[in-house]
Parts: C-alpha cells; structure tokens; sequence
C-alpha cells in the first residue's frame, strides 16, 4: 500500500506518476484537481513535473515543463526556480525544494502576521457587504460576481486557477475614493510575510 501525496491516506487505489524520477503517489480524485496534471499513456504526469505559473499563463507551452522547477513538499505544486514564476510568499528549502504559499497559516501573536481582505469590492471599487476570498485579499460584493451567497469558505476565480503574485509584480492599492495606483513591488509587500517564515 502507499500513501497518496495530496491527502496523505494509504490505499489499495492510489496511483503512481508516470514520471520514472517522480515515485509520487495519488487518488485519482486527488490529483485530477491540479490543472497541470495530463495523462500519459495508461496513466498520468503530475502536476510536480510542469511550472503551475507558465501552465496558468499558457496551457500548451511544451517550455512549462523544461528548466529547473522548485517543487513544494507538501503539495503537488511546481515553479521555475526564477523570480518571474516563483509566487511571492514560497518559503525556499533547498535549490529544488519549496514551501508553497498555499500552506501559509497566521501566528497568533505576530504583528502583520494573518491573512487581510481590502474594504472594497474589486469589480465597482465600492465598500459594503463583501464576499472575501480565503486566500488572497481580494472581495467582491455576491451582486457583482453575479452568485450565490456560498456556504463555508470562498475562494476567488485566480485562487481556484492557482494564480498567485509573482516577485516584482506591481501591486495594486486603491486609496479612498482615488483611482488605483502602484504602490510598491511584491517583494516589499511581502517582505513582512517572508521574514516571518510564512
């Protein structure tokens, strides 16, 4: 019996990537909800062996899966080792090894140290009663999305796909009722995050 990488369970059904170097293991229905993973001959690629960031940004690009990936150790989620598809907040191991920001969790305890949702609505910019997303700090009112009230926790459309921030994207910040203007490069928003072992 093995163990699946994404739900960590033992199971006569799980099975292995087709890549002879990977030996990870998965349920089917464990590794189907990771955009890049493909089938290959009877069985499938893992998502470990192809960029999340170049996949996002252009599914059939073979280049999603040459160069030096990083790969987290919790998750089936890759990058390449560069600043324009690392995702801001990825805690470095090795020089093929990262902690995704995906597994973030807030310290009690520390300042600048839990996750934040912005007061207005990223469609029309007002404030009001706003649908935040569990994983970014981005909000919506449910009317502007166009949905239903969900139940439990939310994520928004670029949280679902795997869109993240990269080092050296300009952030957005919209200030009162003034236009939105870059304000500071990921790496320095995030320093406060990163320095805190996020």
């Amino acid at each position: 019996l093995h163990t699946c990488f994404v739900c960590k369970k033992r199971g006569e059904d799980v099975r292995r990537c087709m890549i002879p170097a990977c030996g990870k293991f998965y349920h089917g229905d464990c590794i189907t909800g990771h955009a890049p993973t493909a089938p290959v001959h009877r069985g499938f690629r893992c998502s470990l062996h192809v960029c999340l960031a170049c996949f996002i940004a252009n599914p059939g690009n073979p280049a999603g899966s040459k160069g030096r990936l990083m790969r987290c150790v919790r998750c089936p989620v890759a990058y390449h080792a560069t600043d324009v598809c690392l995702a801001a907040g990825c805690v470095v191991l090795s020089n093929n090894s990262i902690v995704c920001p995906n597994h973030f969790t807030a310290r009690r305890g520390i300042k600048n140290h839990e996750h934040v949702n912005v007061s207005w609505c990223f469609v029309c910019t007002e404030g009001g009663s706003l649908l935040c997303c569990e994983s970014c700090p981005a909000a919506f009112h449910r009317e502007c999305l166009n949905i239903d009230m969900p139940k439990g926790s939310w994520y928004c459309n670029d949280c679902r796909a795997g869109k993240k921030p990269h080092y050296k994207d300009l952030l957005w910040v919209k200030v009162g009722r003034y236009r939105s203007e870059p304000r500071a490069r990921c790496k320095t928003w995030l320093s406060t995050r990163l320095r805190l072992g996020c």
